[in-house]
């Protein structure tokens, strides 16, 4: 709903953000007017260029392209009350099609609900600072982003919790020691945030 691309506007950086249902990019489009500074894609992100089922949310900003998350859901384990009824087929782009027409961005924010996995397999090379969502419920998703950003090159890590974008680390941490702390985060206890990697780009 553009909650982070307002803090980074207000940095004076250029946004550019892919979003694929229609209600969500209308919200976006009004929010911001023709802002320059705001670049809008209507696709989704994945690893390959293509289209993809798109799972729609009775909460839109729950929607998500991972079967794994609907099975979650329907279990009653993820956020009573959401469901996923409506399907529709998105096109997708990649991070590297985009790092290619766009640059190298400073920070890049992932926020696909469950998809976060096939979402980096879709990026070949570090850059600067990446963050992703996770749940405790969903916990191995994490664990497969963390050794894969790690595979990409050298960096450490912290996470926030909530929408606080707070660091709750006071060190940022190498991938195995952020695997343990996120495994031993209790689920059931409305503990979600986001995971960040920084990597050393000398």
């Amino acid at each position: 709903m553009g909650n982070r691309t307002e803090v980074f506007l207000a940095l004076n950086a250029t946004v550019v953000a892919v979003e694929p249902q229609e209600e969500c990019l209308r919200i976006l489009r009004d929010r911001y007017k023709d802002n320059p500074r705001l670049i809008l894609i209507d696709k989704g992100l994945d690893e390959i260029e293509g289209e993809r089922k798109l799972f729609v949310s009775n909460a839109n900003t729950l929607s998500t392209m991972s079967d794994e998350w609907i099975k979650l859901g329907e279990k009653g384990r993820l956020f009573e009350g959401c469901t996923w009824s409506k399907k529709t087929i998105v096109r997708t782009t990649t991070l590297d099609a985009l790092i290619k027409t766009y640059g190298v961005p400073a920070f890049c924010k992932i926020d696909v609900e469950g998809f976060e996995y096939s979402v980096l397999r879709g990026l070949s090379k570090p850059v600067n600072v990446i963050s992703f969502e996770f749940v405790p419920e969903f916990v191995e998703s994490a664990v497969n982003c963390i050794r894969y950003i790690a595979n990409l090159g050298k960096a450490e890590y912290n996470y926030s919790e909530g929408e606080s974008m707070r660091l709750t680390l006071s060190n940022w941490v190498y991938p195995e020691n952020i695997i343990k702390i996120l495994k031993n985060l209790p689920p059931g206890k409305g503990i979600v945030g986001d995971v960040y990697a920084r990597f050393s780009m000398k």
